[in-house]
């Protein structure tokens, strides 16, 4: 078990991507404005009250406005401007409900929903801290995305990827801000960070639910905000030790992770949190049994993991 942990630090400053389909056929995505973009600005616009720029495809950085523009790989993506705790979360409620509600706005499977959180503030350690407990909560949080996000070439498993081959391995930022900064279609990347665009760390697996799902995205947010908050409050995992699972880059199961996150039965959470908790609950025990044929999410290799889950469900039916 895992110390109690109070977490103290403010909110972390975050954007988000929300990826949409074109008003027409996935060939007019590219370069160019395609149709629908407008539409979408307008619709933004009138629900939060706040700027919105169309633009063509561009990398944008800290902006305090909201820009619609291609996305090859769906039609096109919203992103936000930065923005900070609940006040932010309520900006994202807004837009997403305001999309849902118009009929021509549709986001399909080929898009997804991706967060960016400002790292600017944090040590060194603390960088690292988030990092690592990724690592050994990955397979946990992939549980509960859909069989299409498990397995996909724009956010590739960091621990099948060969950057951390030994669990006796010593806990290097530069070595990830690199091997995480080179390409951006890992679970979590640096990308920005390593190109000296901004210090931001970015999450890339949650799928296209959130995109049009005003609930689903606020909560997948704040989860994120609160693992990012116990991984800097609890430090760096203890250095490897067989049949400790959480030293090194062992991958918690669902059990010790909801220990982690602070989410075990014996404590008591406000009213978001456990909202936020029960939301994860459900959507571990909609997705954790889509079992693949091979690879670590096997029948073989998670089936254990479902049995933890079904079991989690039951604790909290109710609360």
């Amino acid at each position: 078990m895992l110390p109690q942990i109070i977490e103290s630090r403010p909110s972390v400053p975050f954007g988000v991507e929300i990826e949409l389909n074109s008003f027409g056929s996935a060939e007019n995505a590219g370069d160019g404005k395609v149709p629908g973009m407008y539409e979408v600005a307008f619709v933004v616009n009138k629900a939060c009250r706040d700027r919105v720029f169309v633009s063509k495809w561009c990398n944008n950085h800290h902006n305090n406005y909201w820009v619609v523009k291609p996305d090859s790989s769906c039609g096109m993506e919203l992103c936000s401007p930065v923005l900070k705790g609940w006040y932010g979360i309520s900006k994202i409620f807004k837009a997403i409900e305001s999309l849902r509600e118009d009929e021509r706005v549709e986001s399909d499977s080929r898009c997804s929903f991706h967060v960016h959180f400002d790292v600017s503030s944090f040590s060194e350690k603390e960088l690292l801290s988030i990092i690592c407990w990724w690592i050994k909560l990955e397979s946990f949080f992939l549980d509960a995305m859909p069989a299409n996000r498990k397995v996909n070439p724009y956010c590739r498993i960091i621990a099948q990827s060969g950057i951390v081959d030994d669990l006796s391995c010593s806990y290097d930022l530069n070595y990830f801000i690199e091997k995480l900064g080179r390409s951006k279609y890992h679970t979590l990347n640096t990308f920005h960070y390593y190109h000296n665009r901004r210090k931001t760390i970015e999450f890339r697996i949650m799928d296209n639910l959130c995109c049009l799902n005003p609930k689903s995205a606020c909560c997948w947010v704040s989860l994120l905000d609160h693992f990012i908050q116990r991984s800097i409050s609890y430090g760096l995992p203890r250095p490897f030790a067989s049949g400790d699972c959480y030293s090194s880059y062992c991958w918690l199961g669902p059990i010790d992770s909801f220990d982690f996150l602070g989410f075990s039965s014996q404590n008591n959470l406000c009213r978001k949190t456990s909202l936020v908790r029960s939301w994860l609950v459900n959507r571990l025990a909609v997705y954790g049994k889509n079992y693949l044929d091979c690879g670590i999410f096997s029948k073989a290799l998670r089936s254990s993991c479902y049995d933890e889950i079904l079991s989690l469900q039951e604790s909290f039916r109710g609360k």
